[in-house]
């Protein structure tokens, strides 16, 4: 049940403030957005967040100190769930609905673990 509460909230929270907030804010001063979709401005600090996202969930630092790179989970989490969410959240311009995506997404994948 703990497990299921924290997949449920924390994670989505935390990610979706770091990364869709922090971060895509952050990039898009940086890199300044001149790409219009329906009215929302796309540019270099969104592609960047949405590959940071997918590289912090499949790249990994073994306890040998070896990197360890889950290809599948670079192309899912960058195609689908990243892409996705950072398109949830510019279009409609806040952090509620790419967070509870982001939490609907770790709940199935939680769900499909314990099968």
């Amino acid at each position: 049940m703990e497990q299921f509460l924290f997949q449920a909230s924390m994670p989505g929270l935390s990610e979706e403030i770091v990364y869709r907030g922090i971060l895509l804010w952050i990039l898009s001063k940086a890199f300044v957005p001149t790409k219009k979709i329906k009215g929302v401005v796309f540019g270099w600090g969104f592609v960047i967040v949405t590959f940071l996202f997918a590289m912090i969930h499949g790249v990994m630092l073994t306890e040998t100190m070896e990197f360890k790179i889950d290809i599948v989970t670079i192309i899912y989490l960058t195609l689908v769930t990243s892409l996705s969410l950072g398109i949830l959240r510019k279009f409609s311009g806040n952090l509620v609905l790419p967070t509870l995506g982001h939490n609907l997404v770790n709940l199935m994948n939680f769900f499909i673990r314990l099968l």
